[in-house]
């Protein structure tokens, strides 16, 4: 767990001291989210956001870092039960040469902060569950950006989240879609 916020902080400063003068966007995007393996048996589809800073260091090549939020629901005997997983990332993404509209694939690395809550019933007695903790996770992805003016994108994108649980398989398809500003 250290190993893996350390190696998440140095590729930040590692971000930041290779090119002052890059261009900068950020972007907003809201999130369909597919469980996929263990999770996916236990839960429904989710939905939450992601906020994304990109920093060009070429025209091709941009360093990103990214918080998002998602939810989702319990299914079957896990009704009631209520799931979210925060994922902090940072990485990398590269953008193709396609005229205007620019295809891009991407892979970030980072640290997802799940939470689990909800009641259960066993023999007239009702207990509450309230688990939480954090785990490394990868993040590969690719989308398209569509310019809409100069400085305005649509950015639609697929990514999927692999977090490294023990014991179980926590996978996510986020379908993300969104606005990406540049600054």
């Amino acid at each position: 767990m250290k190993k893996s916020f350390l190696l998440v902080a140095a590729v930040v400063m590692m971000a930041f001291a290779v090119n002052t003068n890059a261009q900068m966007a950020v972007g907003i995007q809201g999130s369909l989210a597919l469980p996929t393996g263990d999770v996916g048996d236990l839960y429904d589809m989710g939905f939450g956001g992601t906020g994304t800073f990109l920093y060009s260091v070429t025209p091709e090549i941009q360093l990103t870092g990214s918080v998002g939020y998602l939810m989702f629901s319990g299914k079957d005997l896990y009704d009631g039960f209520d799931f979210s997983i925060i994922p902090i990332m940072v990485g990398g993404r590269y953008n193709f040469e396609a005229g205007s509209v620019k295809p891009y694939v991407s892979a970030e690395v980072g640290l997802a902060m799940s939470s689990m809550s909800g009641e259960v019933s066993f023999y007239g007695y009702t207990y509450e569950v309230d688990e939480s903790g954090s785990d490394f996770a990868i993040a590969p992805g690719a989308g398209i950006v569509i310019p809409v003016s100069p400085n305005v994108g649509v950015d639609v994108n697929a990514k999927y989240i692999m977090v490294m649980t023990e014991g179980t398989s926590t996978n996510i398809i986020g379908i993300n879609a969104g606005v990406q500003v540049a600054l």
